[in-house]
Protein backbone atom coordinates (compact mmCIF):
# COMPACT_ATOMS: atom_id res chain seq x y z
CA UNK A 1 0.00 0.00 0.00
CA UNK A 2 1.38 3.42 -1.02
CA UNK A 3 1.94 6.16 1.55
CA UNK A 4 -0.85 8.29 0.04
CA UNK A 5 -3.38 5.46 0.19
CA UNK A 6 -2.36 4.64 3.74
CA UNK A 7 -2.80 8.29 4.72
CA UNK A 8 -6.25 8.45 3.09
CA UNK A 9 -7.24 5.22 4.83
CA UNK A 10 -6.41 6.71 8.20
CA UNK A 11 -7.98 10.08 7.33
CA UNK A 12 -11.27 8.36 6.45
CA UNK A 13 -11.53 6.84 9.89
CA UNK A 14 -15.00 7.78 11.24
CA UNK A 15 -13.58 9.03 14.52
CA UNK A 16 -11.16 11.36 12.75
CA UNK A 17 -13.83 12.63 10.34
CA UNK A 18 -16.26 13.31 13.18
CA UNK A 19 -13.64 15.17 15.23
CA UNK A 20 -12.51 17.23 12.20
CA UNK A 21 -16.08 18.10 11.21
CA UNK A 22 -17.06 19.23 14.70
CA UNK A 23 -13.92 21.36 14.99
CA UNK A 24 -14.50 22.74 11.52
CA UNK A 25 -18.06 23.83 12.32
CA UNK A 26 -17.32 25.29 15.75
CA UNK A 27 -14.02 27.01 15.02
CA UNK A 28 -15.01 27.93 11.45
CA UNK A 29 -18.27 29.49 12.64
CA UNK A 30 -16.48 31.60 15.24
CA UNK A 31 -13.80 32.73 12.78
CA UNK A 32 -16.41 33.51 10.14
CA UNK A 33 -18.31 35.74 12.55
CA UNK A 34 -15.12 37.47 13.64
CA UNK A 35 -13.87 38.09 10.10
CA UNK A 36 -17.09 38.57 8.13
CA UNK A 37 -19.81 39.62 10.55
CA UNK A 38 -20.38 42.92 8.71
CA UNK A 39 -20.92 41.35 5.31
CA UNK A 40 -23.23 38.70 6.75
CA UNK A 41 -25.34 41.27 8.63
CA UNK A 42 -25.65 43.39 5.51
CA UNK A 43 -26.35 40.26 3.46
CA UNK A 44 -23.52 41.17 1.10
CA UNK A 45 -22.82 37.70 -0.20
CA UNK A 46 -20.37 37.32 -3.04
CA UNK A 47 -18.20 34.65 -4.54
CA UNK A 48 -15.21 36.15 -2.77
CA UNK A 49 -17.00 35.99 0.59
CA UNK A 50 -18.09 32.42 0.00
CA UNK A 51 -14.54 31.45 -0.93
CA UNK A 52 -13.19 33.10 2.22
CA UNK A 53 -15.79 31.37 4.41
CA UNK A 54 -15.01 28.05 2.74
CA UNK A 55 -11.31 28.56 3.41
CA UNK A 56 -12.07 29.50 7.01
CA UNK A 57 -13.93 26.21 7.44
CA UNK A 58 -11.36 24.15 5.55
CA UNK A 59 -8.37 25.25 7.63
CA UNK A 60 -9.49 23.78 11.01
CA UNK A 61 -10.82 20.68 9.24
CA UNK A 62 -7.46 20.11 7.54
CA UNK A 63 -5.39 20.87 10.64
CA UNK A 64 -7.41 18.49 12.83
CA UNK A 65 -7.33 15.76 10.18
CA UNK A 66 -3.55 15.98 9.74
CA UNK A 67 -2.95 16.02 13.49
CA UNK A 68 -5.33 13.10 14.08
CA UNK A 69 -3.79 11.00 11.31
CA UNK A 70 -0.31 11.62 12.72
CA UNK A 71 -1.48 10.62 16.19
CA UNK A 72 -3.22 7.50 14.85
CA UNK A 73 -0.14 6.48 12.87
CA UNK A 74 1.97 6.87 15.99
CA UNK A 75 -0.53 4.81 17.96
CA UNK A 76 -0.55 2.05 15.35
CA UNK A 77 3.26 2.06 15.28
CA UNK A 78 3.41 1.73 19.07
CA UNK A 79 0.78 -1.00 18.97
CA UNK A 80 2.80 -2.88 16.36
CA UNK A 81 5.97 -2.46 18.40
CA UNK A 82 4.16 -3.75 21.48
CA UNK A 83 2.77 -6.66 19.50
CA UNK A 84 6.21 -7.59 18.18
CA UNK A 85 7.64 -7.32 21.71
CA UNK A 86 4.85 -9.50 23.10
CA UNK A 87 5.39 -11.99 20.29
CA UNK A 88 9.10 -12.09 21.12
CA UNK A 89 8.38 -12.55 24.82
CA UNK A 90 5.98 -15.38 24.07
CA UNK A 91 8.63 -16.98 21.88
CA UNK A 92 11.19 -16.75 24.69
CA UNK A 93 8.70 -18.08 27.24
CA UNK A 94 7.84 -20.90 24.88
CA UNK A 95 11.50 -21.85 24.48
CA UNK A 96 12.36 -21.62 28.18
CA UNK A 97 11.04 -25.03 29.31
CA UNK A 98 12.83 -26.78 26.45
CA UNK A 99 16.12 -25.14 27.39
CA UNK A 100 15.76 -25.85 31.11
CA UNK A 101 18.22 -28.58 32.21
CA UNK A 102 15.76 -29.65 34.91
CA UNK A 103 12.45 -31.42 34.28
CA UNK A 104 9.55 -29.10 33.37
CA UNK A 105 6.09 -30.49 32.66
CA UNK A 106 2.57 -29.13 32.21
CA UNK A 107 -0.59 -30.95 33.22
CA UNK A 108 -4.15 -29.91 32.34
CA UNK A 109 -6.91 -29.60 34.93
CA UNK A 110 -8.22 -33.03 33.94
CA UNK A 111 -4.81 -34.68 34.33
CA UNK A 112 -3.65 -34.76 30.71
CA UNK A 113 0.08 -34.26 30.14
CA UNK A 114 0.31 -31.22 27.87
CA UNK A 115 4.07 -30.74 27.75
CA UNK A 116 7.31 -32.31 28.95
CA UNK A 117 10.82 -31.12 28.12
CA UNK A 118 13.71 -33.45 27.31
CA UNK A 119 14.97 -33.47 30.90
CA UNK A 120 11.63 -34.95 31.99
CA UNK A 121 12.38 -38.32 30.35
CA UNK A 122 13.10 -40.17 33.66
CA UNK A 123 9.83 -38.89 35.14
CA UNK A 124 7.86 -39.94 32.07
CA UNK A 125 9.48 -43.35 32.25
CA UNK A 126 8.58 -43.76 35.92
CA UNK A 127 4.95 -42.80 35.24
CA UNK A 128 4.75 -44.60 31.89
CA UNK A 129 3.43 -41.30 30.56
CA UNK A 130 3.34 -39.57 27.20
CA UNK A 131 2.37 -36.09 26.10
CA UNK A 132 -1.28 -36.08 25.13
CA UNK A 133 -2.20 -38.89 27.52
CA UNK A 134 -3.54 -38.65 31.09
CA UNK A 135 -1.19 -39.16 34.02
CA UNK A 136 -1.99 -41.79 36.68
CA UNK A 137 -4.99 -40.50 38.70
CA UNK A 138 -3.35 -41.06 42.10
CA UNK A 139 -0.29 -39.05 41.02
CA UNK A 140 -2.50 -36.21 39.73
CA UNK A 141 -4.32 -36.20 43.08
CA UNK A 142 -1.01 -35.88 44.94
CA UNK A 143 -0.01 -33.00 42.66
CA UNK A 144 -3.28 -31.14 43.26
CA UNK A 145 -3.03 -31.59 47.02
CA UNK A 146 0.58 -30.39 47.04
CA UNK A 147 -0.26 -27.35 44.87
CA UNK A 148 -3.17 -26.42 47.15
CA UNK A 149 -1.09 -26.69 50.33
CA UNK A 150 0.18 -23.58 52.10
CA UNK A 151 3.08 -23.47 51.60
CA UNK A 152 3.24 -25.51 48.41
CA UNK A 153 4.70 -28.98 48.94
CA UNK A 154 6.81 -31.09 46.62
CA UNK A 155 5.88 -34.56 45.44
CA UNK A 156 8.68 -37.12 45.42
CA UNK A 157 8.94 -39.66 42.63
CA UNK A 158 11.37 -42.55 42.20
CA UNK A 159 12.72 -43.29 38.73
CA UNK A 160 15.14 -46.19 38.79
CA UNK A 161 17.82 -45.27 41.31
CA UNK A 162 17.04 -41.56 41.10
CA UNK A 163 14.66 -39.50 43.22
CA UNK A 164 12.94 -36.35 41.95
CA UNK A 165 11.17 -33.66 43.96
CA UNK A 166 8.37 -32.23 41.81
CA UNK A 167 6.98 -28.80 42.66
CA UNK A 168 3.45 -28.28 41.24
CA UNK A 169 2.50 -24.64 40.57
CA UNK A 170 -1.10 -23.73 39.81
CA UNK A 171 -0.93 -20.98 37.17
CA UNK A 172 -3.67 -18.52 38.06
CA UNK A 173 -6.05 -17.84 35.19
CA UNK A 174 -5.07 -20.98 33.29
CA UNK A 175 -6.43 -24.48 33.57
CA UNK A 176 -3.14 -26.29 34.12
CA UNK A 177 -0.33 -27.03 36.55
CA UNK A 178 3.32 -26.36 35.79
CA UNK A 179 5.57 -29.03 37.29
CA UNK A 180 9.20 -28.23 38.12
CA UNK A 181 11.39 -31.23 38.92
CA UNK A 182 14.68 -31.40 40.82
CA UNK A 183 16.94 -34.42 41.11
CA UNK A 184 17.43 -34.90 44.87
CA UNK A 185 19.13 -38.29 44.67
CA UNK A 186 22.39 -37.08 46.21
CA UNK A 187 20.59 -35.28 49.03
CA UNK A 188 18.53 -38.39 49.79
CA UNK A 189 21.65 -40.55 49.90
CA UNK A 190 23.38 -38.13 52.25
CA UNK A 191 20.23 -37.96 54.34
CA UNK A 192 19.97 -41.74 54.71
CA UNK A 193 23.64 -42.56 55.17
CA UNK A 194 24.22 -41.31 58.75
CA UNK A 195 21.33 -43.37 60.12
CA UNK A 196 22.92 -46.56 58.78
CA UNK A 197 26.41 -45.67 59.99
CA UNK A 198 27.42 -47.62 63.15
CA UNK A 199 29.88 -44.85 64.03
CA UNK A 200 28.89 -41.43 65.40
CA UNK A 201 27.71 -39.02 62.71
CA UNK A 202 26.36 -35.53 63.34
CA UNK A 203 25.32 -32.66 61.14
CA UNK A 204 25.98 -28.99 61.89
CA UNK A 205 24.21 -26.14 60.09
CA UNK A 206 25.97 -23.06 58.74
CA UNK A 207 24.97 -21.20 61.91
CA UNK A 208 26.35 -23.99 64.15
CA UNK A 209 23.07 -25.69 65.07
CA UNK A 210 22.93 -29.46 65.59
CA UNK A 211 20.69 -30.61 62.75
CA UNK A 212 21.09 -34.33 63.20
CA UNK A 213 22.79 -36.90 65.39
CA UNK A 214 22.54 -40.63 64.77
CA UNK A 215 22.15 -43.10 67.61
CA UNK A 216 25.89 -43.77 67.86
CA UNK A 217 26.60 -40.07 68.43
CA UNK A 218 24.25 -39.83 71.40
CA UNK A 219 27.06 -39.86 74.02
CA UNK A 220 28.91 -37.04 72.20
CA UNK A 221 25.84 -34.82 71.99
CA UNK A 222 25.06 -35.58 75.63
CA UNK A 223 28.62 -34.76 76.63
CA UNK A 224 28.37 -31.38 74.88
CA UNK A 225 25.01 -30.80 76.54
CA UNK A 226 23.09 -30.35 73.30
CA UNK A 227 20.22 -31.98 71.45
CA UNK A 228 18.92 -31.56 67.92
CA UNK A 229 18.21 -27.88 67.27
CA UNK A 230 20.65 -26.60 69.91
CA UNK A 231 23.80 -24.65 69.03
CA UNK A 232 27.19 -26.30 69.32
CA UNK A 233 29.44 -24.88 72.05
CA UNK A 234 31.14 -21.83 70.52
CA UNK A 235 34.68 -23.13 71.02
CA UNK A 236 33.92 -26.50 69.41
CA UNK A 237 32.02 -24.88 66.52
CA UNK A 238 34.96 -22.55 65.86
CA UNK A 239 37.43 -25.45 65.88
CA UNK A 240 35.20 -27.44 63.51
CA UNK A 241 35.10 -24.52 61.06
CA UNK A 242 38.88 -24.15 61.26
CA UNK A 243 39.31 -27.86 60.63
CA UNK A 244 37.13 -27.57 57.51
CA UNK A 245 39.53 -24.91 56.24
CA UNK A 246 42.56 -27.04 57.11
CA UNK A 247 43.54 -24.80 60.01
CA UNK A 248 44.45 -25.95 63.50
CA UNK A 249 44.74 -29.35 65.11
CA UNK A 250 42.30 -32.23 65.04
CA UNK A 251 39.12 -31.58 66.98
CA UNK A 252 38.78 -33.84 70.01
CA UNK A 253 36.01 -33.88 72.58
CA UNK A 254 35.55 -35.87 75.76
CA UNK A 255 32.15 -37.31 76.49
CA UNK A 256 30.91 -39.95 78.90
CA UNK A 257 34.47 -40.98 79.76
CA UNK A 258 35.42 -41.46 76.12
CA UNK A 259 37.58 -39.39 73.76
CA UNK A 260 36.31 -38.75 70.25
CA UNK A 261 38.12 -37.22 67.31
CA UNK A 262 35.75 -35.20 65.11
CA UNK A 263 36.36 -35.22 61.37
CA UNK A 264 34.18 -32.53 59.76
CA UNK A 265 33.30 -32.55 56.06
CA UNK A 266 31.72 -29.32 54.85
CA UNK A 267 29.03 -29.63 52.18
CA UNK A 268 28.50 -26.00 51.09
CA UNK A 269 26.05 -26.92 48.32
CA UNK A 270 23.61 -28.16 50.96
CA UNK A 271 24.48 -25.64 53.66
CA UNK A 272 25.73 -27.97 56.38
CA UNK A 273 28.76 -29.87 57.67
CA UNK A 274 28.76 -33.61 58.32
CA UNK A 275 30.84 -34.55 61.36
CA UNK A 276 32.20 -38.09 61.55
CA UNK A 277 33.49 -39.09 64.98
CA UNK A 278 36.08 -41.73 65.81
CA UNK A 279 36.51 -43.18 69.30
CA UNK A 280 40.22 -42.70 70.03
CA UNK A 281 40.09 -43.48 73.74
CA UNK A 282 42.27 -46.57 73.46
CA UNK A 283 44.75 -44.82 71.18
CA UNK A 284 45.15 -41.94 73.60
CA UNK A 285 45.68 -44.39 76.45
CA UNK A 286 48.46 -46.07 74.49
CA UNK A 287 50.01 -42.68 73.81
CA UNK A 288 50.21 -42.05 77.54
CA UNK A 289 51.52 -45.49 78.45
CA UNK A 290 53.81 -46.67 75.67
Amino acid sequence: MSAAREWLRLASDPTILRRALITCLVVGFVLTLVNHAGEIVRAEFSLTLLAQVGLTLAVPFTVVTIASVSALRGKETRAMDEFLLLEREMEVIGKFPNQNPNPVLRVSSDGELLFANDASAPILEALDAQVGRPLPPDFVTRLREAAAADPIRTVELMSGHRTFAILPVDVEGFQFLNLYGTDITAAKVIEKFPTLNPNPVMRMSSDALLLYANAASGPIAQGMGITTGDPFPEEIAARIRQSCRGIGEAVEVQAMGRIYELQPVEIPELGFTNIYALDVTAMRALDKFP
